[in-house]
């Protein structure tokens, strides 16, 4: 083993015996070992091997190559993908199958699967590379400009029309998992026997621009998540964070009682016909597979939140959406400063029920 290592690695034949076999050494580790917590395991080992005993020890570089040649059975968990139950269904049936050519039919099935979820995720990329195309068009003082005036309409009428420039933009929303106030990293002894504040987390994310906006709902201002609620965060969110855009390019998962439903389409419609927008394109995820770019974003407000000393109060929470952001603009939105609204009351007056919403994906207004 050592003569495989050789003069360059800076591995010598002591250090490396105790490297494989010491009480520090790769023989003494098991599979619970991830990819975060590797260069400290290297840490620890590299502390181990005394200068009394060896000449040199190993360093990061040698060590991770030690990794890779003799603990090549080990594998750190990939990130998880979506979790698609007709894919799992599939796969297990697949495992179990006894002939052939049913081997060969559940693969057929599994392979256009596949295909049909990636043809979804290349129109989602698509829409997302022709709204930045548009948008890097738009001179340095023109995207200040833009972005100066979301600072004033939340002094405007909400139902003040702001589309005015002549361009497309996309927009992808999602509801986030809840989280609890207060938090603390170090849970007091009182507060396990007490029940937390849910706060509810919507997002709505400008992918051209690399900027989600957070809306933070406390437990007392919640109206659950149907229709009117969805339909009243997308409404307040086009009118204090919209840029003015013409044409709209929407994403959302499948959910039907959010998103997916006569509520959303009579507002969308109603947004075309008194000129607020010019088009509004709706796109859908294929169930089972709807990752997408609010999901990046809420994984690292969750990171942030999970890592902080403590988070008392709605400002606190607030703070932690500003700072967590790695190389994008994260923007929390707390309720004073928009309503919920009956939508179906007011649009009921001129809209008809819609049937037959679930086996389509797109819509165009």
């Amino acid at each position: 083993m050592a003569d495989s290592c050789g003069a360059d690695s800076g591995v010598t034949a002591c250090s490396t015996q105790l490297l494989w076999s010491g009480p520090y050494g790769i023989q003494q580790w098991n599979e619970h070992y991830s990819k975060r917590n590797l260069r400290q395991a290297a840490t620890l080992l590299v502390s181990g091997l005394h200068p009394t005993n060896c000449a040199r020890v190993v360093k990061y570089v040698s060590f991770i190559t030690l990794w890779h040649k003799h603990c090549s059975n080990i594998k750190i968990q990939p990130a998880r993908s979506d979790l698609c139950d007709k894919c799992d269904q599939m796969l297990v049936t697949l495992r179990h199958s006894l002939s052939d050519e049913q081997r060969k039919t559940i693969n057929d099935k599994y392979t256009q699967h596949l295909i049909k979820a990636k043809a979804f995720r290349d129109a989602y990329n698509a829409n997302i590379e022709e709204a930045e195309k548009e948008w890097g068009r738009k001179r340095q003082k023109e995207h200040d400009q833009i972005l100066g005036h979301l600072e004033s309409r939340a002094l405007m009428s909400p139902f003040t029309s702001h589309a005015h420039l002549d361009m497309q933009m996309q927009y992808s929303f999602d509801y986030c998992q809840h989280v609890s106030l207060p938090y603390s990293s170090q849970q007091r002894g009182t507060l396990f026997f007490r029940t937390p504040r849910k706060v509810q987390v919507f997002g709505v994310c400008c992918e051209p621009l690399c900027r989600q906006v957070f809306f933070l709902i406390d437990e007392a201002e919640q109206a659950g998540k149907g229709a009117v609620v969805v339909v009243s965060l997308v409404h307040a969110f086009f009118h204090l964070h919209g840029l003015g855009e013409r044409r709209v390019t929407l994403q959302a998962d499948n959910c039907v009682d959010q998103n997916k439903n006569t509520t959303m389409m009579w507002y969308l419609a109603w947004r075309v016909i008194t000129g607020q927008h010019d088009t509004i394109q709706l796109n859908f995820m294929l169930p089972g597979h709807t990752k997408f770019r609010p999901d990046s974003y809420f994984g690292q407000f969750k990171k942030y939140y999970r890592r902080q000393d403590h988070v008392d109060d709605m400002d606190d929470l607030a703070d932690c959406v500003r700072q967590c952001g790695q190389d994008v603009t994260c923007v929390p939105q707390l309720y004073q400063d928009w309503h919920y609204y009956d939508w179906n009351a007011f649009l009921g007056q001129w809209f008809t029920p819609l049937a037959g919403l679930g086996c389509c994906y797109t819509f165009r207004f």
